[in-house]
């Protein structure tokens, strides 16, 4: 019901914004920038990914394994962490124009994880748990870098308000799916403790499709 609901306003919200003068997202100006448009699905979907394991891993970790609030939020620490170190390195790689090893890297990682957490059994180790989280989640700030610095090799100086803000926009749609997919997985009744896996499986699929998305990213202006 839900997702037939969420199907629906989007309609809605496409029908409203291609007849509008005044539209809040121009989606025809969009359909003429293809690059930009890939640009903004692999961010989305690299922060679905993500936010799916900050908000659903304590989710599991409590309702399933009954950790503590306190518990499981030392539990996620290490992304912070890891996330940190990881953007001190990678960050010399984005700004001596290596953005596309570093998009790989963060990509193949969050894939990495997500297939292990997808093949992972219910008994699964918590430290196992943390290291699949920090393969998913880390990478999340050196790929918001790079594709950030592919997006401004494509676009104008006086589109950059602009495509910014759509920009933002796909992070926080990211952030809106990995809500709903984490009460379809990890918050589930009906799927238990088998719903850490699910939410992986669907992880490793996102996050192959970014993959493979952004190859076009540099192939536009390579």
């Amino acid at each position: 019901g839900a997702v037939l609901l969420a199907v629906m306003l989007g309609a809605a919200f496409v029908a409203r914004e291609l007849t509008s003068q005044t539209p809040f997202i121009d989606l025809r100006l969009l359909a003429a920038r293809r690059d930009v448009l890939v640009v903004f699905f692999v961010y989305a979907s690299a922060n679905l990914v993500f936010f799916s394991v900050l908000t659903g891993l304590p989710t599991w970790l409590q309702g399933i394994r009954g950790l503590m609030p306190f518990t499981s939020g030392v539990a996620t620490f290490p992304i912070s962490i890891i996330g940190v170190i990881v953007t001190l390195i990678a960050g010399r790689f984005v700004y001596a124009q290596r953005q596309r090893m570093v998009l790989a890297v963060a990509l193949g990682s969050m894939f990495a994880g997500s297939a292990l957490l997808a093949l992972s059994p219910t008994w699964i180790a918590l430290v196992m748990v943390i290291v699949i989280a920090v393969m998913m989640a880390s990478p999340n700030n050196i790929s918001t870098l790079s594709l950030q610095t592919s997006l401004y090799k494509m676009i104008r100086s006086n589109e950059t308000g602009l495509y910014t803000g759509l920009f933002q926009t796909s992070r926080y749609l990211g952030a809106s799916l990995a809500t709903m997919l984490t009460s379809l997985t990890v918050a589930s009744v009906r799927l238990g403790a088998s719903g850490l896996r699910v939410m992986g499986l669907a992880c490793a699929l996102v996050a192959f499709v970014a993959m493979a998305m952004s190859r076009l990213i540099h192939a536009t202006h390579s």
